[in-house]
């Protein structure tokens, strides 16, 4: 009787194993993921960058924070300039992104040498965004700062990266601890 148990719960592990093969094989790639188009290649992915999909993201997200803010005729043409210098911009910065495939074959100082100048490059375009920003925000009301700053921190998926929530939020609750 012993042995049968012995022989069924081989059976059932082997099955399991098998299972979890099969799904794992299953599995889309990394490159299978058709929401991914425009999106930049994470932890080894070969992907290479859409600047059109990006553009077309940016230009949904500016067209729901349009919406939202609804603004004023004297504050369209802030939100014009605005809107512009920063799609201006990011076109820009896909332009000057290294090549990743060229830079494999170089030396590693070589590397970090175009690494930190595109960073470089990075940060001036992001202190010329925090200026168009500022310039943009004075012309909000109290009541239009409150919902640029609610949709600038959250973003339309609710965090950073869509599942992790807003930043600040409080943890999920420990689990209780269960008695034996």
């Amino acid at each position: 009787m012993n042995k049968t148990k012995r022989h069924i719960a081989l059976l059932l592990a082997a099955g399991a194993a098998t299972l979890t093969t099969a799904a794992v094989l299953a599995a889309p790639g990394p490159g299978d993921c058709p929401m991914a188009d425009g999106m930049p290649p994470m932890h080894g992915q070969r992907r290479p960058i859409d600047p059109a999909r990006m553009q077309q993201m940016a230009t949904k997200r500016f067209d729901a924070l349009h919406d939202t803010l609804k603004l004023s005729a004297a504050q369209e043409p802030a939100w014009k300039a605005y809107r512009e210098g920063i799609l201006a911009d990011m076109e820009a910065m896909a332009k000057s992104r290294p090549d990743f495939d060229a830079l494999r074959d170089k030396p590693a100082p070589d590397r970090m040498a175009a690494m930190l100048e595109h960073s470089k490059l990075r940060q001036a375009q992001m202190e010329k965004h925090l200026a168009e920003t500022r310039k943009f925000y004075d012309q909000l009301t109290p009541e239009q700062k409150k919902a640029f700053d609610a949709h600038s921190m959250m973003g339309p998926h609710g965090g950073r990266g869509g599942m992790r929530g807003p930043r600040g939020a409080a943890p999920a609750p420990a689990p209780k601890d269960v008695q034996p």
